[in-house]
């Protein structure tokens, strides 16, 4: 986020009991560090909790629009200005995945939008589409939905999905998709195909009466 066209005023990490060291190297950094201001939340790792952490990182941001990232996505050097760019809508991103062996090699100097644009050609970049890794909301739209479902704990995927489909019911129907924005995930091992279903069908339970 420091090579950002538009700096964001903050950057919140919401840590849930990580052991690889986050939390000491968030504790190392100095206030010059970088061009905004670097704070941290932790609080007990129960499980996979993905909208848990939104949740509790979203309650410390103190801007007017959250852009919600997860800790293995690198973004273009003009999303944040991007998704700043919009009103009341929610916006969703691109997303892009670096394979596996480049992912493993990746360093820091490596983080600039032509290297980003060889390592994740375009056939590793989709359209716009709602994922957690590159999607923004207003604060005030996000308070009045009461942030994430807690019923997705433990289940991955499907929490942005759901709080949109929340946001229709309240009268905020435009997702803009924030074609500018592009976030590159890094690859990892996999998680099972079963725990890829599990918000994805109650997803589909709740919103589209769908059992399977």
């Amino acid at each position: 986020f420091a090579k950002q066209t538009l700096m964001p005023i903050e950057v919140v990490v919401s840590d849930d009991g990580s052991t690889d060291g986050t939390i000491e190297w968030l504790d190392s950094l100095y206030a010059d560090d970088y061009p905004f201001e670097v704070r941290y939340i932790t609080s007990e790792h129960q499980g996979y909790n993905l909208a848990g952490a939104y949740n509790v990182g979203a309650k410390k941001a103190r801007g007017q629009r959250i852009v919600f990232t997860n800790a293995d996505i690198i973004h273009n050097s003009e999303s944040i200005k991007s998704h700043m760019s919009l009103k009341q809508q929610l916006g969703c991103g691109r997303t892009g995945v670096i394979p596996l062996p480049v992912s493993r090699a990746i360093t820091t100097e490596d983080i600039n939008d032509d290297v980003l644009k060889v390592r994740a050609s375009d056939k590793y970049l989709c359209d716009a589409m709602v994922r957690g890794g590159n999607f923004s909301i207003p604060v005030d739209v996000f308070q009045e939905l009461g942030g994430f479902s807690d019923s997705y704990a433990g289940k991955y995927g499907s929490e942005i999905a759901d709080l949109i489909e929340r946001a229709k019911t309240k009268g905020y129907a435009t997702t803009c998709k924030v074609m500018e924005s592009c976030g590159f995930h890094l690859e990892h091992p996999p998680r099972t195909y079963k725990e890829h279903q599990l918000g994805n069908k109650q997803f589909r339970r709740e919103h589209l009466g769908v059992e399977a």
